[in-house]
Parts: structure tokens; C-alpha cells; sequence
């Protein structure tokens, strides 16, 4: 299971459509959210799988250093809904770790998401929970008031919402790049 947080809001007075100036706020949010994750993600102890099996180095990490955030489109999750994604999508890594026998440990999960399983000695809650309250609690409501502030600015401002489809292959030319470099 992959960690995840959405932090979206409906905006159908806007009509979905946000300016650059609140558009950067939710992108700051998602900067500093990574950042928080990645602070709290720290100080792991990897215990062997086995005795005098030691955890596998290709593994260690991978779950600090894949906190990432997207921007959520309109109409991914609703016509006016905005926001951002904040994912943890590390994947269980092949190891080359082998059992005492010699024979290779079974490669079952790799691939597989989990740092939404992720816990900490003594606690019953995954650290991908305490990262979610953390944001709710230190991040979210400055970015409210930073976010709202910036409609406020804008309210004078159109909110223009175009839907560009071409009728014509040739079309496509003028706002893609559709150029192959070999």
C-alpha cells in the first residue's frame, strides 16, 4: 500500500480555475509537505530479516526518498475540485540477500507499494499517519490563509476557463511540440 494524502477543495466560484499566484501557493504547500515527510521519515532502524541475515542496502531509503507531490487537474477528481497529492509510492526492491542454506530468499512483493505500512518500534500507527497530521497540523493552515489571501487579490480578475480541441491534425502543431529528435 502506497502512502497518500489529497489536499483538495472545491472550487466551483472559481469555476476550477486558479491564477499563477494560487496556483504557486499550492505548490509551496507540496515543496514544504515533502520536506516535513522527509524530516519525519528519519532515524530508521532496519533489524535483520533473519538471524545473521542483515537488511538488505538496496532497500534502505527507498521509502524516505520517495515522498513526492503532485498538482491535481480539474476534473481528475471533480469538474471545479483543485489541489495537490502528496504520494510515498516505494516499491519493495529485488534483494540479493540468501537464506543460511544458501538458497535466495523468494521475490514475492517486490514491486509492491508499502510505505503505508511503515511503523515505528512500540507504535501502532504507521508513520505515513503521523506525516498526514503533522501537514494538517503545521502546514494546511497557513496555506489556507496564504491561498485565500491570493483569491481575495485576484477577485477583480477573470477566470476564463477554454477548452483547446483541435479539429484538425495541423492544429495540434501550433500549441505541441510533435517534433522527433533522433
Amino acid at each position: 500500500m502506497s502512502a497518500e494524502v489529497d489536499i483538495k477543495m472545491d472550487v466551483p466560484n472559481l469555476f476550477g480555475v486558479l491564477f499563477d499566484s494560487e496556483i504557486e501557493v499550492l505548490s509551496d504547500l507540496g515543496d514544504d509537505a515533502v520536506v516535513l515527510a522527509g524530516d519525519i521519515w528519519q532515524g530508521w532502524l532496519y533489524e535483520p530479516l533473519r538471524k545473521g541475515v542483515p537488511y538488505p542496502e538496496e532497500q534502505k531509503g527507498t521509502s524516505g526518498a520517495a515522498w513526492a507531490w503532485e498538482m491535481m487537474s480539474p476534473n481528475e477528481e471533480g469538474k471545479n475540485v483543485r489541489g495537490i497529492e502528496i504520494i510515498n509510492n516505494a516499491e519493495i526492491k529485488a534483494h540479493s540477500a540468501v537464506k543460511l542454506n544458501g538458497e535466495p530468499y523468494s521475490q514475492a512483493g517486490v514491486g509492491s507499494y508499502y510505505a503505508g505500512y511503515v511503523t515505528r518500534r512500540g507504535s501502532h500507527e504507521p508513520e505515513a499517519d503521523v506525516v498526514v497530521r503533522k501537514i494538517k497540523e503545521t502546514l494546511i493552515p497557513d496555506a489556507v490563509t496564504a491561498l485565500l489571501r491570493q483569491i481575495l487579490y485576484n477577485a477583480g480578475r477573470d477566470r476564463v476557463i477554454m477548452d483547446l480541441e483541435p479539429n484538425r491534425f495541423s492544429d495540434i502543431d501550433e500549441w505541441v511540440d510533435t517534433s522527433l529528435e533522433l
